[in-house]
């Protein structure tokens, strides 16, 4: 769930969580991108987790956070107390972009410097390798929700 989509909960209920929710139900795997607000997580991601957790459970998430000189860290280390409280699967490795406005371009887009590519190459060959082994509990919960 990107910004855009978690924003426009707000604005229009339960868009956000059926979007969410078919989005849950089809990926056996999750990538989380936030940014740090006050050395925590963002109010609609912790919302999204908490109205999605039952079609999030035991499928493994990593996250791509960034901010300023933590880089968003601070709130990655609280957002994986959430996650594994609602039985996600938080992986180890991750992207973190520190004084993230240096690598947007004209138009917005993040330009990935090395140390960035490596950590995505490393987090998304985790989230493979960690999503086989709970998928009996993930199928256990899909038919039950």
């Amino acid at each position: 769930m990107d910004g855009p989509n978690i924003r426009a909960c707000a604005a229009t209920p339960g868009s956000t969580r059926r979007t969410g929710a078919r989005a849950g139900r089809a990926s056996r795997r999750l990538r989380l991108r936030h940014p740090e607000y006050n050395h925590g997580t963002s109010a609609p991601l912790k919302n999204a987790i908490d109205d999605l957790h039952l079609e999030w459970q035991y499928k493994p998430v990593g996250f791509v956070s960034y901010g300023g000189v933590a880089a968003g860290t601070r709130a990655v280390e609280q957002t994986k107390q959430v996650v594994t409280a609602v039985r996600m699967v938080p992986v180890v490795e991750a992207v973190t972009i520190p004084f993230f406005q240096q690598f947007l371009d004209e138009d917005g887009t993040v330009r990935a410097n090395e140390p960035m590519e490596q950590g995505a190459a490393a987090m998304l060959d985790e989230l493979v390798r960690v999503e086989e082994a709970p998928r009996p509990l993930r199928d256990a919960v899909a038919g039950a929700v």
